[in-house]
C-alpha cells in the first residue's frame, strides 16, 4: 500500500500546478486533504463490513476493483496540461472562477 500510495501526493500536487489557476491552488489542496482525511476515517467502516461479509480475500478484490476502475477512468479523461485535454475541462479552468463556481467542482 504504501509503495502505491507514495507518489499519490506529489503527483496531486503537480496537477494542481498544471491545472488550476494560482487563486483556487490553497481550496483544491483542501479538498484533497478532506478526502483522505475522510477516505481514511471511512474505509474502516466499509471494509469491516466487507470483510465480515466475504473474507479478507473478498475485501481486497473489492478494493483491487475500485482503485482499477479509477484507475481507468483517470487514465482514460485526465490529462497532463490543459492543452492536451480535448473534453473542454481546459477551458472551463482557465476561466477566472465565479462566485462559488470553481475547477474543484468538475465531475467526471
Amino acid at each position: 500500500m504504501g509503495i502505491c500510495a507514495a507518489p499519490t501526493y506529489p503527483a496531486i500536487a503537480r496537477m494542481n500546478a498544471n491545472w488550476m489557476p494560482v487563486s483556487v491552488r490553497a481550496r483544491v489542496w483542501g479538498w484533497v486533504a478532506c478526502g483522505a482525511g475522510i477516505g481514511g476515517a471511512c474505509s474502516p467502516l466499509f471494509f469491516s463490513r466487507v470483510s465480515a461479509s466475504w473474507g479478507w480475500r473478498g475485501a481486497f478484490c473489492v478494493a483491487a476493483g475500485a482503485s482499477a476502475t479509477l484507475g481507468l477512468i483517470w487514465f482514460r479523461f485526465v490529462r497532463d496540461y490543459p492543452a492536451e485535454d480535448t473534453s473542454g475541462t481546459a477551458a472551463i479552468c482557465r476561466r477566472p472562477p465565479l462566485h462559488g463556481k470553481n475547477c474543484s467542482r468538475i465531475a467526471i
